[in-house]
């Protein structure tokens, strides 16, 4: 949903994140990743205007704060779109 919302393709993600597109595959399927892996896609997320919760459930969800691109500035139209850049290790 995230991803969606910041209308960023898997692969673009992965190299934000700096992971290989099928982690990211596997993370929005729901499957187990490293500690790590979570805090470098949420701290692409979080740049980009979405925060990140659990909600009394133990839910896992996401809200979208600003209309930002991934690189955390207001997005352009996609004609005009800066290339993201990546999140430091």
């Amino acid at each position: 949903m995230a991803r969606a919302a910041l209308q960023l393709g898997v692969r673009e993600l992965a190299e934000l994140v700096g992971v290989a597109p099928g982690t990211i595959v596997r993370i929005e399927a729901g499957k187990p990743s490293f500690g790590s892996t979570l805090d470098r896609l949420e701290a692409v997320f979080r740049a980009a205007g979405v925060e990140c919760f659990t909600d009394e459930h133990g839910e896992f969800g996401v809200k979208l704060l600003a209309k930002r691109g991934a690189t955390g500035r207001k997005r352009r139209p996609p004609s005009k779109r800066v290339q993201p850049t990546t999140v430091q290790k």
